[in-house]
């Protein structure tokens, strides 16, 4: 299946299958979510349907009569297009379409059409490419079967068949051509990754769902950073999935403590796999994180969904190992304007519209990450020009004075480089 794009304000009715009654709840959120998914994508949600079955149905997903009650209310109120839940396999979307006479989407293309129009990196756009091919794969085989019933005799390799093998290759051999193209740009995130890791800089990644505001922490931790710069601010929107690129911005708090800030393409509840494995290499940055700051929109219903959505994917990314703060964000847009809660002495709860806020925030970044590192100070003589270099490559140095005789260095460094320590001082 191809990624179909819409015009905005396309109408729909989602469609949603649960077996058990303690799924019934999480399905109702499911669908929560798919219709802001949905209005993401250019739609206007004009129904939402959930049947109780033991499983989809294999033809038709939800009962053949619930879908023809489905296909008169589509006809009364004009609807054009069916949205399911789960993903649909090639005839479940046929035999739909055949008996409601409607456009039909699943879950996992309406992500992948969003993500195609958001991604606009290179890599990125390579990643949406691959995880739709590796939808398609498993999905040919309804189509060849349909071809080989129609001509295709017993013992004989019908055209559906035949159709189907050079399908299915033309399919491997791209995706081949696109994991090799993402192999290149792996090889050039490693070497910059090896950069970074030599600049001493602690890395703070900014996780969390969808929309929950990452993007404008990050604007926001630019805005008191030193070197603030207008035009290094990142895109975002009060949408799903407003941004997918990686962005790494480096912060100079008012102290002169530096970082490194990452900020990553948001969690879903129920992402297709196939688009974890595509963006594994990007989420794969925040395995390398010293901090992550895992972001939590505190003005949502859902918000503890979120947050287990969000401890569910750093658990398959094994990060379990890398020390995470929890910030509530949108402080300004609950009604009892929290300032934290007792319960969790990890939990910040800011508005990235507040400076104060972002920079209690920012302290409490450099309290974790810059707790290993000490205070150090260095008189080099000027005949030793070259260590002041390798000062700055070792640690953070945060004032550098030349005095008469000696250059004087004062930083946080994690440990004091050899060449250095002749020249470390107690207190300058």
């Amino acid at each position: 299946m191809e990624i179909n794009n819409h015009e905005a304000f396309s109408t729909c009715i989602l469609l949603g299958v649960y077996h058990r009654e303690r799924e019934q709840y999480q399905v109702a959120d499911e669908m929560e979510e798919l219709e802001s998914l949905a209005e993401a994508c250019g739609y206007r949600v004009e129904a939402k349907k959930i049947q109780k079955r033991q499983r989809p149905h294999a033809s038709f997903y939800v009962g053949r009569g619930k879908l023809e009650e489905i296909a008169m209310e589509a006809s009364e109120k004009k609807i054009e297009t069916i949205i399911c839940n789960d993903p649909l396999s090639t005839l479940q979307v046929q035999h739909i379409e055949q008996k409601t006479e409607l456009a039909v989407q699943d879950r996992f293309h309406l992500i992948l059409n969003i993500f195609s129009k958001r991604a606009f990196s290179l890599e990125g756009k390579l990643q949406v490419k691959l995880a739709e091919l590796q939808f398609q794969l498993p999905r040919l085989r309804g189509k060849g079967i349909d071809m080989s019933r129609q001509r295709g005799g017993i013992g004989t390799r019908g055209p559906g068949e035949m159709k189907l093998e050079q399908d299915r290759r033309h399919i491997q051999q791209e995706m081949n051509r696109i994991r090799e193209k993402l192999k290149h740009i792996q090889i050039q995130k490693n070497t910059r990754r090896k950069k970074r890791v030599k600049s001493k800089k602690p890395l703070v990644a900014l996780v969390g769902y969808t929309n929950a505001g990452k993007s404008s922490l990050m604007n926001a931790f630019i805005d008191i950073s030193l070197n603030q710069q207008e035009e290094k601010k990142v895109f975002y929107k009060n949408q799903l999935f407003s941004s997918l690129d990686v962005h790494f911005r480096r912060i100079i708090l008012p102290d002169k403590f530096e970082f490194l800030l990452l900020d990553t393409v948001g969690f879903i509840k129920k992402l297709p796999h196939e688009l974890v494995e595509a963006f594994q290499s990007t989420l794969n940055e925040i395995s390398y994180a010293d901090l992550i700051i895992n972001v939590v929109d505190g003005s949502s219903p859902h918000r503890e969904m979120h947050e287990e959505t969000t401890r569910q994917t750093l658990s398959r990314l094994e990060c379990q190992h890398i020390p995470i703060l929890q910030v509530m964000n949108k402080r300004d847009l609950v009604s009892d304007k929290p300032i934290h809660r007792p319960d969790h002495s990890s939990v910040q709860w800011i508005s990235t519209r507040s400076k104060e806020d972002i920079l209690l925030l920012a302290e409490k970044v450099k309290s974790i990450t810059g707790k290993h590192a000490e205070e150090s100070f260095f008189k080099i003589p000027y005949e030793r020009f070259d260590l002041v270099e390798l000062a700055y490559k070792a640690g953070q140095v945060r004032e550098i004075e030349y005095q008469e005789n000696w250059i004087l260095i004062k930083g946080l460094f994690q440990k004091d480089p050899q060449k250095l320590m002749k020249w470390r001082v107690s207190n300058h």
